[in-house]
C-alpha cells in the first residue's frame, strides 16, 4: 500500500538532493571558469573494475563495492577518473544540461510526494544522475609527479605526489589477462602492499589509481589483504584530449596525508555521529579505519 508523503519527509528528501546537486543551481556563474584545460592527448583508453570490500556497518559482513573507471594514456601521462562523476559534472557546467538535472531532480521529487516508496535518491542513481567516485589523478611521468584531486569530510582537495614513492619488485609469475601476457611485481606503497600484473606488449608505464613505473601496462593490480583491487574489462586505441578537472579553484591545497587522516576521523567517528543525528535511533558498529582507507600510512 503506497501513502502520500508528509510535508516534512518532502522537505528533507528536497535537501538531500540539493546536498547531491552540488551546483545544479548554480546557474549564474560562467561555466567556463571553472574548467581547467587538458594539456595531453590520449591515445590509448582503457577501462577499470574497482572492488572495494568493505565491512556493512549493519551485519558485520565484509561486501563487495565496486565502480568503474577510465584511464587515458599518452606516452609520457595519464588521467584516471570516474566517467560518471565526469558525466555529472559535464552537465553541472553546461546551461543545458543543469535544466536536464533540475527536471530530473523535480520529477524524482514528485514520484516521491506521490508515493514515498520511490526514494528520490535511487530514482535518480537508477537515471545515472547521481555523481559517483569524486576521486582522479592525472600521472606526469616527465616531471616525476602525480596530482590528485579528491574529497573528505564534503570538502574538495588537491595534492602532489612523487611517483618515486613507488618501487616495484619483479617476480616470476606469468598470467593471461584478457589476451595479454602479465607478468609480477610487487611494490609496498603508502603502508599496503600491492601486487600487479603487468603486460610488455602494451609498452606504457601506466596503471589504474596511482600505480605506475612498470615496463607494460597495469591490467591487475589487488593488496596483499585483497581489500581493494583493480582489473582491466577493456582497452582501445583513441585520439582525445584529456578530460578537464572542473571547479578545480574551489579545491583546497593539502598534502596526502593530511587527507588521508581527514577520511580516517570521519571513518572513525561515523558511528558516533550517526547516532547523535538519528537521536541513538540508529546505531552501527565501527570500522577499523585502515580498512576503510587506501593509504594507511597518514601517522607516520
Amino acid at each position: 500500500m503506497h501513502h502520500r508523503t508528509s510535508l516534512p519527509l518532502l522537505v528533507a528528501a528536497s535537501a538531500i538532493l540539493s546536498l547531491h546537486a552540488s551546483g545544479v543551481a548554480d546557474s549564474g556563474v560562467d561555466a567556463t571558469s571553472k574548467v581547467t584545460s587538458p594539456t595531453h592527448r590520449a591515445t590509448l583508453r582503457a577501462k577499470y573494475e574497482f572492488t572495494h570490500y568493505g565491512e556493512n556497518s549493519i551485519t558485520g559482513k565484509r561486501e563487495p563495492w565496486q565502480r568503474s573507471f577510465i584511464l587515458q594514456m599518452s606516452q609520457d601521462a595519464s588521467y584516471f577518473y570516474d566517467p560518471q562523476t565526469h558525466y555529472m559534472d559535464s552537465l553541472q557546467h553546461d546551461p543545458q544540461g543543469r535544466i536536464i538535472l533540475s527536471q530530473a531532480h523535480a520529477a524524482a521529487l514528485q514520484a516521491f510526494a506521490a508515493d514515498n516508496s520511490q526514494r528520490p535518491f535511487e530514482t535518480l542513481q537508477k537515471q545515472g544522475f547521481v555523481h559517483g567516485d569524486r576521486y582522479r589523478c592525472l600521472k606526469d611521468l616527465t616531471a616525476g609527479t602525480i596530482r590528485v584531486w579528491d574529497t573528505a569530510n564534503g570538502d574538495s582537495y588537491r595534492y602532489s605526489i612523487e611517483m618515486a614513492d613507488l618501487e616495484w619488485t619483479p617476480l616470476d609469475s606469468v598470467k593471461n589477462i584478457l589476451g595479454y601476457e602479465c607478468q609480477q611485481a610487487e611494490a609496498d606503497y603508502h603502508g599496503r602492499r600491492w601486487i600487479a600484473w603487468f603486460a610488455p606488449e602494451i609498452p606504457v608505464q601506466h596503471g589504474p589509481w596511482q600505480l605506475q613505473g612498470l615496463p607494460g601496462l597495469i591490467l591487475e593490480a589487488y593488496t596483499s589483504d585483497h581489500i581493494y583491487s583493480y582489473l582491466l574489462t577493456g582497452i582501445e586505441q583513441c585520439d582525445e584530449e584529456f578530460k578537464p578537472t572542473y571547479d578545480d579553484q574551489r579545491y583546497f591545497d593539502s598534502t596526502r596525508k593530511a587527507v588521508m587522516r581527514l577520511k580516517a576521523n570521519a571513518t572513525r567517528n561515523r558511528s558516533a555521529r550517526i547516532s547523535a543525528m538519528t537521536q541513538g535511533n540508529v546505531n552501527i558498529a565501527s570500522s577499523d579505519e585502515e580498512d576503510e582507507v587506501m593509504e594507511p600510512d597518514y601517522n607516520d
